[in-house]
């Protein structure tokens, strides 16, 4: 196994707890040696074998250096064997990081900011809201997070209380295998942005999740006129792959 980055910190864990049958929500404590992130960056976790898995905080970067991270268990996943075997509270994880640079630029009230998200893409988007949504800024905000069945959306019903006491922020949940009562957006969430959205010349786009929902996002929306500079994207390859592109 190759040495780690010099970057490479290690972190004690202090909980493991399921937001849903598919995804782990894993607390670390950083407080001896934080990570001081942007929202919408990413970390890498450090397996036994030397593999990395990337994650993104799903909390905005916290003073005493406490990590949350989504991680998506799928029976192919490096990852998931090794939490499977035992990882507890109290045992050290390598991490890597901080990477990238999808992280929230300041926009005004007649730019809209549009975020798309598929599965534990959330994760990153959610930390850039919420400390957005903490600085009261005015700019107006709608985000668009796809599964293929309302029990893929594991933070449902937060965002939609989220949605009700925030007023620049709408949610939009989108569907592509929805059961016939579904009475809300059908299909992927860029074209569902892209129906709604049809003038991006003064938006700003966050995509996070699926490379194949990253490109086609960035393709469909530079036709509403969105500039290219005006596209930022965290694309996640699937966990056993171990790869993240910003």
């Amino acid at each position: 196994m190759e040495s780690p980055p010099a970057n490479a910190v290690e972190m004690p864990v202090l909980s493991i707890d399921r937001l849903d049958a598919g995804v782990l929500l894993l607390k670390i404590d950083g407080a001896a040696h934080p990570i001081r992130y942007r929202e919408g960056q990413f970390v890498s976790i450090e397996l036994p074998n030397g593999d990395l898995r990337p994650c993104a905080p799903a909390q905005p970067c916290d003073p005493d250096g406490q990590l949350e991270l989504h991680l998506r268990l799928r029976p192919d996943d490096a990852m998931a064997h090794w939490l499977a075997r035992g990882v507890e509270p109290g045992d050290r994880l390598r991490l890597h990081g901080p990477y990238g640079d999808c992280v929230w630029r300041p926009a005004a009230s007649d730019e809209p900011v549009i975020m798309l998200a598929t599965g534990t893409g959330i994760a990153p988007l959610h930390a850039m809201l919420m400390r957005e949504l903490a600085n009261y800024g005015d700019a107006p905000i709608s985000l668009y997070w796809g599964g293929r069945t309302l029990s893929d959306l594991y933070l449902l019903e937060h965002f939609e209380r989220l949605a009700r006491i925030a007023p620049r922020f709408t949610f939009i949940p989108v569907l592509s295998r929805p059961a016939p009562r579904w009475r809300g957006a059908r299909g992927h969430v860029q074209q569902a942005a892209a129906q709604r959205h049809p003038d991006l010349r003064n938006g700003r786009v966050y995509a996070c999740g699926a490379p194949a929902m990253v490109r086609d996002a960035r393709l469909l929306l530079q036709g509403r006129g969105l500039p290219d500079h005006r596209f930022s994207a965290l694309a996640f390859e699937p966990a056993c792959a171990s790869k993240a592109v910003a």
